[in-house]
């Protein structure tokens, strides 16, 4: 892979059960810190980014 490429945007694809960490289920705080944290370098180097979280039927169904 070319380390010279540069990025104007990309979508960031979570699964919420990567969010939930070692929950299992739901968000886990610490998680979703981690990951914020992650994203907002990403966004102060000038990237823009579009976040998808996708949950499950199931986690939805637990949610309710």
């Amino acid at each position: 892979m070319d380390r010279d490429m540069k990025m104007d945007r990309i979508l960031l694809k979570m699964s919420g059960e990567a969010l939930a960490g070692d929950k299992k289920h739901g968000f886990d705080e610490e998680t979703v810190r981690d990951v914020s944290n992650q994203v907002k370098q990403i966004v102060d180097k000038g990237i823009q980014v579009l976040s998808l979280i996708h949950i499950s039927e199931p986690t939805r169904q637990e949610a309710i």
